[in-house]
């Protein structure tokens, strides 16, 4: 009895033992393209974080540019403040009391105050790092470059003594 259903166990696995070694093969297919769909999703969960992260450096680097505009029109005034109190000096060494010499630099003053505005404005613009996405820092960084490029043209705005006196 033993040896009849032993027989009939090794006749039936003959016969299908290609479907059973199918079938493991199969399974085996299954496990490792899930692995593989899991291995690729983390590597685009990383790609993600890491285009996040190269905008987020692109965004600071915006914000810093806008700054040293800042401070390029800041030493712009400065000198352009200077020529007008050489020019004063110069020119009205008797009044002595400097009458009338805020007027002529009162542009410098507002010029100075509108690109430390726009930082501002900038800065309290600027997207939260841990919630924003790459769409809103890609929009801050044009905002950004173009903060920059309008702090820099206000350089262009200073009246020097010499282009307003002849």
């Amino acid at each position: 009895v033993g040896g009849v259903i032993l027989e009939y166990v090794l006749d039936l696995f003959s016969q299908r033992a290609f479907e059973i070694i199918s079938l493991l093969i199969a399974a085996a297919a299954l496990v490792y393209a899930a692995l593989a769909f899991k291995a690729a999703k983390h590597a685009i969960q990383a790609t993600k974080d890491s285009d996040l992260s190269a905008l987020r450096v692109k965004m600071q680097e915006g914000i810093a540019e806008a700054e040293r505009a800042l401070i390029r029109l800041h030493d712009a005034c400065k000198e352009t403040r200077l020529l007008w109190e050489n020019r004063h000096d110069r020119h009205m060494p008797v009044l002595g009391n400097r009458l009338g010499f805020g007027t002529e630099t009162d542009h410098i003053r507002e010029l100075e105050y509108t690109g430390t505005k726009l930082l501002e404005d900038l800065a309290a613009a600027a997207p939260k790092a841990a919630t924003s996405n790459a769409d809103e820092i890609e929009a801050f960084i044009v905002r950004a470059q173009s903060a920059s490029v309008r702090i820099e043209r206000l350089k262009f705005r200073l009246d020097t003594p010499n282009s307003g006196w002849r």
